[in-house]
């Protein structure tokens, strides 16, 4: 997920409500139960929510629906957008977006949530050098990890791009798992580092959403 927004607005992660309602619905006939990924286990009636990006909508519509059927969930975070508008993204119309503040970040966190990081600017980290890739890394897990006391364990990479160099750079800054889109299996990234997802599309029907379970 990235954005689960009343506003007006369309994007292919952009999930309304009403949408975002009937699907944690349609998981709790199933007898799933929500849970955050520092709780994470092999559990088979285990799912994990993921929110990409921090946008203010996660606190907003996302966590009051999930506290509803007692669930958490885990969030990544661009950790210089953390209180500002979404300028690194392009939108029709140049419009932007509020993402979280530190206060709903304090709060998220102490609910139980997981806090990951989304990097330090959503910059793509392959191809960078090796001081910018280990900046962008280092950076945006001080940060969170001051802001939270916690310690940031799980990373996604923006865009969901990865290579050999990335995934060796993230667990040289103590990351222990770095979240890749389900079709990166075909890389042989080690299991034991990595976990793969399925990504939720506001295109996708009911019936579609539910055979991913």
């Amino acid at each position: 997920y990235h954005k689960i927004s009343n506003r007006f607005e369309w994007g292919l992660t952009t999930i309304s409500p009403q949408k975002y309602s009937q699907q944690l619905s349609i998981l709790q006939k199933l007898d799933y139960v929500a849970t955050p990924l520092n709780e994470y286990s092999h559990n088979n009636k285990s799912v994990y929510f993921t929110f990409d990006d921090g946008y203010e909508t996660v606190f907003t519509n996302a966590y009051p629906r999930l506290n509803e059927v007692g669930g958490k969930g885990s969030v990544f975070l661009i950790s210089d957008f953390i209180g500002k508008n979404n300028r690194w993204d392009s939108n029709i119309g140049f419009l932007t977006y509020p993402h979280l503040t530190l206060n709903q970040v304090r709060e998220l966190s102490a609910a139980g949530w997981t806090i990951g990081s989304h990097t330090k600017s959503h910059k793509c980290l392959i191809g960078m050098n090796r001081h910018q890739l280990m900046n962008e890394l280092e950076e945006s897990k001080k940060k969170l990890e001051d802001l939270t006391g916690k310690a940031i364990e799980y990373l996604v990479p923006p865009f969901g791009r990865a290579d050999w160099r990335v995934i060796n750079s993230a667990l040289d800054c103590g990351y222990k798992k770095i979240l890749l889109p389900l079709t990166f299996r075909k890389h042989n990234f080690p299991e034991r580092n990595c976990l793969y997802r399925w990504n939720v599309y506001s295109i996708e029907t009911n019936k579609a959403f539910s055979k991913k379970y």
